[in-house]
């Protein structure tokens, strides 16, 4: 192969994307091997115990985007910044399974990381200890075109590292999933200087009705156009009715916020004419009276998702027949008889703007009408499509553990990464039971196909018995209450 120069085998090389496909290509001779690694734009690293295999770095000098797993020193991302110049996104996880209180990356890498990297855009740091606001507010100094920061589950910045991001000019997307936040250095961040139009707080438990409100007053409300309050449970109809003062908001999620959301703040948020994108997942004390203040006060909304909304009904539904923007309704894990397909059928034809297969509903539901089948797209009841409010699930504390667990991608293209508090195979059991509202009227359907999928997690996964059987009875304890089935009994029969 020694006749074809490095131009020609480069233009080869970016013609293979899969990964195997490029392993193969890379085997072939020296000279493939050192084009495949110059040609390579993203890298995902990951190495076991003890550490980084950081010297093959150096055969991917162009790489822009690169995944690492796991850095355990500073001295990691250094070589990193060093190594990979022309970065523009990087992920860092660190080490889970180090017990301690030290902060894994401090100012002196991520200094080091925001100079070597100019280019760099975007920094995603996942770990409890990963970085404290000294390691925060040194990045954000020296990453000049940083314009997308996720700290993920961090139990050490606080208002000092929230107020460099809010003075960055550069930053426009910031995410924090898990993190423990509280409202007063919300505060902070909401009356920063930058121009954040993307925030999204992710299961971060502290934050109120009065962090609500100043991200309602603050200047950050003149910019934000998505905000993602998932699993904030500690906010009420109080704080979401502030929103209604966010000019620019055009996409809101709201999902898992619990039942002190009501239709007092749904009716609320209605008057956000610009909103576009509306997520209502779980919220249980949401009815018709919030759906069709939406259909009537928002002539712009393109997606709602009303999954696991136990109290919306046909009539509600009925409301967007004749909106002229709605694309997407999401129908799913709503009791049987709250809406049929006469319900359907108004939406299919009143709404020309629903694209085709974006109203999803459970497959159980039965359609005849070819027009309605366009825009219909049935999603059957074993399919682990989307998750389950885990706090619905309340396992002991020697069984909790960080761990990082993605949802789907979003309608839209929303990115809906969550965080999740509890060991991985207790998340693996979580995700095949996200349809668990079914099983109001599929009880012992519901069981059956629960019991067989754990029992196919535990033979895949080598998990002994004991163990399994404990995590069973746990989860289905939990579920005891729930419907008039007898869980506990059941599952100690079954183990």
């Amino acid at each position: 192969m020694s006749f074809l120069d490095d131009d020609v085998v480069g233009l080869i090389a970016n013609k293979v994307c899969e990964k195997d496909d490029r392993k193969s290509f890379s085997e072939v001779c020296k000279q493939w091997c050192r084009v495949e690694g110059l040609s390579r734009s993203s890298l995902e690293v990951f190495h076991n115990w003890p550490g980084l295999p950081l010297g093959a770095l150096t055969r991917f000098p162009n790489v822009v985007v690169l995944e690492v797993k796991y850095v355990r020193t500073e001295a990691d991302l250094e070589f990193i910044a060093q190594t990979c110049p022309r970065l523009e996104s990087i992920t860092v996880h660190s080490d889970i399974r180090i017990e301690s209180d030290d902060i894994v990356l401090g100012p002196k890498s991520l200094v080091a990381l925001g100079n070597g990297c100019p280019q760099l855009s975007r920094v995603k740091l996942v770990g409890r200890e990963a970085v404290g606001d000294s390691g925060v507010v040194a990045l954000v100094h020296s990453a000049r075109n940083l314009k997308a920061l996720v700290l993920a589950c961090d139990l050490w910045i606080s208002d000092q590292a929230l107020r460099a991001i809010g003075s960055a000019s550069s930053i426009s997307t910031l995410k924090l999933p898990g993190s423990r936040i509280k409202d007063v250095e919300l505060g902070v961040l909401a009356n920063g200087t930058s121009s954040i139009s993307t925030l999204e707080l992710v299961r971060c438990r502290k934050i109120t009705d009065v962090g609500l409100g100043f991200l309602a007053n603050g200047s950050i409300s003149k910019t934000l156009k998505k905000l993602v309050l998932d699993g904030c449970n500690k906010i009420t109809d109080s704080g979401v009715q502030l929103l209604r003062k966010m000019c620019s908001l055009e996409r809101l999620d709201l999902s898992n916020c619990g039942s002190r959301i009501t239709n007092a703040g749904g009716v609320a948020i209605s008057a956000i004419q610009t909103l576009r994108e509306l997520l209502l997942v779980n919220l249980q004390t949401v009815s018709n009276s919030t759906i069709v203040a939406l259909a009537w006060n928002c002539p712009n909304l393109e997606i709602l998702d009303l999954r696991g909304c136990q109290a919306v009904t046909g009539a509600g539904i009925r409301a967007f027949s004749g909106h002229k923007c709605l694309k997407r309704l999401v129908l799913l894990n709503l009791p049987f008889h709250n809406f049929n397909e006469a319900d359907l059928e108004s939406i299919a034809l009143g709404c020309p703007s629903l694209e085709s297969e974006s109203v999803l509903v459970d497959n159980v539901i039965k359609v005849v009408h070819d027009n309605t089948r366009r825009v219909v797209k049935f999603i059957s009841i074993f399919t682990p499509s989307f998750r389950l409010n885990i706090e619905q699930i309340n396992l002991p504390s020697d069984y909790m553990h960080p761990w990082t667990f993605s949802s789907p991608q979003g309608f839209g293209g929303a990115d809906v990464s969550c965080f999740y508090y509890c060991s991985p195979f207790a998340s693996i059991l979580i995700s095949f039971v996200s349809w668990l509202e079914l099983v109001m009227d599929t009880q012992l359907l519901f069981l059956v196909s629960f019991m067989v999928q754990v029992s196919f997690v535990c033979l895949t996964n080598h998990v002994h018995p004991t163990f399994a059987a404990e995590y069973l009875l746990l989860l289905l304890s939990a579920f005891d209450g729930y419907c008039s089935l007898d869980f506990n009994s059941l599952a100690a029969t079954v183990c």
